[in-house]
């Protein structure tokens, strides 16, 4: 009977130990949730330390990338660089002096100032046809989620959820 007994802690711990290593929160993600918070997609960090959003702007049709650096210890987004295929109709009037204005290559290539952000948000329009590109991954945003906004964001992110998607 005493050996029944063990045998069924020894059986609930290792259950219960499974259980919290699938449902705590324990290991960074990249990940792309709903406006209602469902993740939708989870990226290892191990595929690089910035993102890119390409996408076409709505007014003047050109093809707009921006980078986003991500510092994973604290979690948070910074938009660093915009390259622009048309400049004009639709964007900054002025330049900050914080920012810098370049050409690289056909591109126009602007460096913006830091501003860390805990989260980027996105309205995914088959139009703009915006692409999340990080290492090898590119996910076609308005695919994920016609027409609704994702956000993009560093956080713990349990095993569970991760399998989910």
């Amino acid at each position: 009977m005493k050996y029944n007994i063990q045998m069924g802690l020894r059986a609930l711990s290792v259950l219960l130990i499974i259980m919290m290593l699938l449902f705590i929160p324990a290991t960074k993600r990249v990940n792309l949730r709903t406006s209602q918070g469902s993740l939708i997609g989870s990226f290892s960090l191990g595929n690089g330390e910035y993102f890119d959003i390409v996408f076409r702007h709505s007014v003047n049709k050109g093809l707009i990338r921006e980078r986003y650096y991500m510092d994973m210890k604290t979690q948070k987004i910074n938009l660093t660089s915009g390259w622009f295929e048309n400049y004009g109709a639709g964007m900054m009037d002025t330049i900050d002096e914080n920012m810098k204005m370049t050409e690289d290559g056909d591109m126009l290539r602007i460096d913006f100032a830091q501003n860390w952000m805990q989260s980027v948000n996105y309205a995914s329009a088959g139009i703009a046809n915006h692409v999340f590109i990080y290492g090898d991954n590119r996910v076609k945003l308005y695919d994920l989620q016609p027409y609704k906004t994702i956000n993009i964001r560093i956080e713990r992110t349990s095993y569970y959820e991760i399998i989910k998607t």
